[in-house]
């Protein structure tokens, strides 16, 4: 078969190796050029040390580098790329196919494969010093926007800090499961000002599973990360206590909190006067009691004034005052309840939605999960008010008012109808005296009890 050859030498500090491509000349497919060769090069640096590598690519396997990627990705699968072994030893380090086989391994688990162009998944490749990440290289850098580099065991923020310097416009990084990851604490003015400038463009950290309490995450935020941080995870951490961050979380929009041992709403409660927050996640944190400021039930609060979506799924509330505490917030469209004691404690799961139709269908969009078009409110509050009046005792709230009110003068429609029917029966002389006389008896009974609850709701 006719073949074309090219050859490169390249050499380092610690490497001297040598390439020789063979390519079909009939297979334009298979042309190599002169940048394919050095990404190439840059791959095998991981597996060759002052060692001779042949690569062999014949007409049936197709190989491609995709030079517009940021990671090296020889893209290494069957049928793209294969190496094969000859019949003698390359320094005494490739032997016949069982070394070969054993290479490629190698060579596969080594090489990392990148998600799209705008995003670096690292997560638990062992990259624990900066070292590591740098034999990566890291192509077009300014273009990443998100980096993960999740369960890495890296040790010192000053790591994570100088791997960021590397993309100026990095918008999300993940630092989840680094569990000896230590917080940096009375640092020099200089090196703050320089940790503020190197995740000055991050505005999302995902900073799940440290172990950190709150003073170690507000630390982080006022001595490195960005002062226009948007959203912040911090699940699965050891918050105990919580304290008002004032302005160093201004322009937070959304934190996750979750699987924290928060001690209670107390504590969440110091998030209220951020300005911008319209997410919050507590999931598992073992809530059981909600109280808003001030604490006059008839005004909306004055904390969380733009709060839109509240997860407390899976925690402790089990009593109708914590929920009815929630219709207080000024903006809330999205509230998840589910699995709470409060809705087990219904008869049935369908008693515990209506209910909830009923307390948030006016203004949510979003109720325990499920999308909410408030087509179902108003046949929910009539059922509430009637399980109100038969058995269920809710506090007087204005939306337990509301929903009285709107029954009550549902009621005496109602009873208007029935009385302009019973006049025109009495007019045909349908009615014999005796049922006039008890439909007479029955709307007093009525009038005495709409007056009663007009004055209960005005109150």
């Amino acid at each position: 078969m006719t073949t074309s050859k090219q050859e490169m030498f390249v050499q380092d500090n610690e490497l001297e190796l040598e390439l020789r491509l063979y390519c079909p000349l009939n297979d334009r497919k298979t042309e190599l050029t002169a940048e394919s060769l050095i990404l190439l090069f840059l791959a095998v640096q991981w597996l060759a040390r002052s060692v001779e590598t042949r690569f062999f690519f014949q007409k049936r396997f197709f190989f491609s580098i995709d030079l517009s990627s940021k990671i090296l990705s020889p893209k290494l699968t069957k049928n793209s790329l294969m190496i094969q072994g000859d019949d003698r030893k390359t320094d005494g380090k490739l032997e016949g196919d069982g070394e070969v086989k054993r290479v490629n391994e190698i060579l596969q688990e080594l090489v990392i494969q990148e998600t799209s162009k705008k995003e670096i998944d690292l997560q638990g490749k062992r990259l624990r010093f900066f070292e590591d990440f740098e034999s990566l290289h890291v192509l077009d850098s300014n273009s990443v926007l998100k980096l993960n580099m999740s369960e890495n065991g890296i040790k010192s923020w000053e790591t994570i800090s100088r791997i960021v310097a590397k993309f100026p416009n990095l918008k999300e990084l993940d630092v989840t499961s680094n569990p000896c990851l230590p917080y940096i604490s009375d640092l020099p003015l200089t090196d703050v000002l320089e940790h503020k400038k190197t995740f000055a463009s991050v505005t999302t950290v995902s900073a799940n599973g440290l172990g950190y309490p709150w003073g170690g995450v507000m630390t982080c935020v006022r001595e490195m990360w960005s002062d226009r941080l948007r959203h912040l995870s911090l699940n699965h951490n050891m918050i105990h206590y919580m304290s008002d961050p004032g302005d160093a979380l201004e322009h937070l929009v959304s934190i996750d909190l979750s699987a924290n041992p928060i001690k209670g709403w107390q504590e969440v409660a110091k998030l209220g006067d951020l300005p911008s927050l319209k997410s919050l996640t507590l999931k598992d944190c073992g809530i059981k009691t909600i109280s808003l400021l001030p604490d006059d039930t008839d005004l909306l609060s004055d904390q969380f004034i733009r709060l839109k979506k509240l997860d407390l799924f899976h925690n402790e509330i089990s009593d109708w005052t914590s929920v009815l505490e929630l219709t207080r917030l000024q903006c809330l469209e999205d509230i998840d309840l589910q699995f709470n004691p409060i809705m087990s404690s219904m008869k049935n799961f369908m008693e515990a939605d209506i209910t909830m139709n009923a307390l948030f269908g006016r203004y949510a969009s979003k109720i325990n999960g499920h999308p909410y078009d408030g087509s179902f409110t108003a046949s929910a509050e009539e059922y509430l008010a009637i399980k109100i009046y038969e058995e269920m005792t809710l506090p007087n709230y204005p939306v337990v008012r509301m929903i009285k009110q709107s029954f009550l003068e549902e009621a005496e429609e109602k009873m208007k109808s029935v009385a302009l029917s019973f006049l025109q029966e009495i007019e045909e002389e349908k009615l014999t005296r005796d049922q006039l006389d008890d439909f007479l008896e029955g709307m007093d009974g009525l009038d005495d009890f709409l007056a009663e609850e007009e004055d209960c709701v005005d109150m």
